[in-house]
């Protein structure tokens, strides 16, 4: 080792620079030549191990995908079908007292007077079924079933009893049914 160092003690700084560029060079060179020799072979056999699971993996997760694509459609479609449920049920978000209400300002708007009305049926807060006496003459008591009938509430008319009491008053006795979803504050 002492000759060597003797040696390059010896040399010019040019001809140290080029000793130093030559081993660099021999051992890239040296690393080449190990690699494509024992370690290519290594990876290689060890890699097509590898890329058969992963060929694997990758297959059983793009059918994943595929699935996770196809639930997430029914998904959205589920959630319009939802939306659309909900359009439909906001008719019915009514309580009881809105129902009645509305008759009898329909009753007042074509000049009829309500005598009684009575709950006939009520299950649970939201299908209710009620009879209107009403009297009037026979113009307003159309007038008014077309209100009902054109009202942006949905009754049901069950029963339709038009009786002349007097000769000036006709008496209707109606049986209306209608949903109020949303419950008395009782």
């Amino acid at each position: 080792m002492n000759q060597i160092e003797q040696f390059l003690e010896n040399l010019s700084p040019r001809e140290k620079i080029l000793i130093y560029l030559a081993s660099i060079l021999l051992a890239i060179l040296l690393s080449f030549h190990f690699y494509h020799s024992y370690l290519k072979s290594f990876f290689n056999h060890e890699f097509f191990i590898q890329n058969d699971e992963v060929n694997k993996i990758t297959m059983i997760n793009q059918d994943l995908n595929r699935q996770i694509k196809q639930l997430e459609e029914e998904l959205i479609a589920i959630q319009d079908k939802i939306k659309s449920y909900e359009n439909h049920l906001s008719i019915f978000n009514k309580n009881y007292e809105t129902y009645i209400k509305n008759l009898q300002n329909l009753a007042l708007k074509n000049n009829l007077h309500i005598s009684n009305i009575s709950k006939l049926q009520s299950e649970e807060n939201s299908y209710h079924k009620i009879s209107v006496d009403i009297l009037g003459d026979f113009n307003p008591i159309l007038s008014f079933i077309q209100d009902i009938e054109n009202s942006n509430l949905h009754y049901e008319i069950q029963k339709f009893e038009i009786d002349n009491t007097s000769s000036l008053n006709l008496h209707l006795k109606l049986t209306l049914s209608f949903i109020a979803l949303v419950k008395n504050k009782n």
